[in-house]
C-alpha cells in the first residue's frame, strides 16, 4: 500500500528556485514567520537552504533534528518480498536527485539490504565526512515503523512510500509510544471545557456532568462507527481504504480517549485566559457561552455521525 508524505510547500519552494509563496516578494523575516506558522518541516528545511546565515539557523536546525516524528523501525518480517520492497522503494526516493545535475556531488548509492539491518542511511557529498556535513545538506532515508505495525521508507523532510501490508516493523526504541491525532484533538476540547468549568465553579456554575456526557457520546459514536466498518469488512462488503484507515485510527485512539488524560497545555492556556477576563464578561461566559459550547459540540458530533451512517 502506498503511503503519501506530501511534498511540502516549503520544499517545493526550494526546488523551484524560490518561486513559491510569493517568490522573492517575501523577505527573510516573512519567510521565517511562515515557517513558524506553517508547522511544516519541509519549510524549515527550505529556509535553512535559502538562508544559511540567518539568525534563525540554530532554531531551525533544532527543529529539523526533532524529525522524523514517526519512530525509526526494525523489520520483523525478513522475507524476499520485503527485502525487494525495501530496495526498490528506497531507490525511488532518490531517483529524481540522481538525474539532476545540481546534486552531482552526491553518490546516491544504497547498499544492498541496508535497511534489513539499519534504520537510517545518510548520503553526504562525495568525499565528505558525515559528522562534518550540516544536517540540512544531508539526504537521510529512514525505515519507519507505523502505529499499525507496518513499515514505510521515508526521505526525511520530503516524501515516503509504504511497504506491502505483509511487511511488518516495530520501533527501534522499545519505549516509544505512538500518539493519536484523533485522541489528542478530542482530549484537547475536553480539557478546554474542563478549564472553563473549573473557572466557572467560582461563579457557582458546574457543568462537569454535561462535559462527561459529551465525552461519553464521543466514545460511543466513534466506537459504533469503527465497529460498522469492521463488520462490513468482515462480511466481504466493499470498504474504501480511507474507511479502513478511519477504523484503525478510531480503535487506536479509543483507549487513550477513555483514559481522559488532560491536555495540560490546552487546559492551562484556556484557564489563564479566562481568569484575565473582566467579571461581567466572565459571568456571561459561565452563564451562557460555556453551556452553549458544550451543547453545540454534542450537536456537531451527532450531525457528523449521521453523515457517515
Amino acid at each position: 500500500m502506498k503511503i503519501k508524505f506530501f511534498l511540502s510547500i516549503g520544499f517545493l519552494f526550494f526546488l523551484g528556485g524560490n518561486a513559491a509563496l510569493g517568490g522573492d516578494l517575501l523577505d527573510e523575516e516573512s519567510r521565517w514567520k511562515y515557517v513558524l506558522e506553517s508547522n511544516d518541516i519541509g519549510s524549515v528545511h527550505s529556509f535553512l537552504l535559502n538562508y544559511p546565515n540567518s539568525v534563525h539557523v540554530k532554531q531551525a536546525r533544532e527543529m529539523l533534528a526533532l524529525y522524523p516524528k514517526q519512530p525509526l523501525g526494525k523489520l520483523t518480517t525478513d522475507t524476499p518480498v520485503c527485502r525487494d520492497a525495501l530496495s526498490t522503494r528506497s531507490a525511488s526516493q532518490v531517483s529524481w536527485y540522481k538525474k539532476n545535475e545540481k546534486y552531482g556531488m552526491y553518490d546516491f548509492i544504497i547498499p544492498e539490504n541496508h535497511f534489513v539491518s539499519a534504520p537510517t542511511l545518510e548520503i553526504v557529498p562525495r568525499g565528505s565526512s558525515a559528522d562534518k556535513v550540516l544536517l540540512e545538506n544531508k539526504f537521510m532515508i529512514d525505515l519507519i515503523a507505523t502505529k499499525t505495525g507496518g513499515c514505510a521508507i521515508y526521505l526525511r523532510w520530503s516524501s515516503g512510500s509504504g511497504l506491502p501490508a505483509e511487511c511488518k516493523c516495530e520501533p527501534v526504541d522499545k519505549n516509544f509510544e505512538f500518539e493519536s491525532d484523533l485522541a489528542n484533538g478530542i482530549l484537547t476540547d475536553y480539557s478546554r471545557m474542563h478549564a472553563g468549568n473549573d473557572v466557572c465553579k467560582s461563579h457557582n456554575k458546574d457543568y462537569s456532568a454535561e462535559i462527561e456526557k459529551y465525552l461519553a457520546e464521543v466514545i460511543r459514536l466513534k466506537k459504533a462507527r469503527a465497529d460498522s466498518i469492521r463488520k462490513l469488512k468482515e462480511t466481504g462488503k466493499f470498504v474504501l481504504p480511507t474507511e479502513v484507515g478511519e477504523m484503525e485510527d478510531i480503535y487506536f485512539a479509543l483507549p487513550r480517549i477513555e483514559k481522559k488524560t488532560m491536555q495540560r497545555t490546552a487546559y492551562e492556556k484556556t484557564k489563564s485566559e479566562l481568569e484575565l477576563r473582566e467579571l461581567d464578561k466572565l459571568g456571561n461566559f459561565c452563564e451562557r457561552q460555556l453551556p452553549k459550547d458544550i451543547s453545540e459540540a454534542r450537536s456537531r458530533l451527532k450531525a457528523d455521525s449521521m453523515k457517515v451512517q
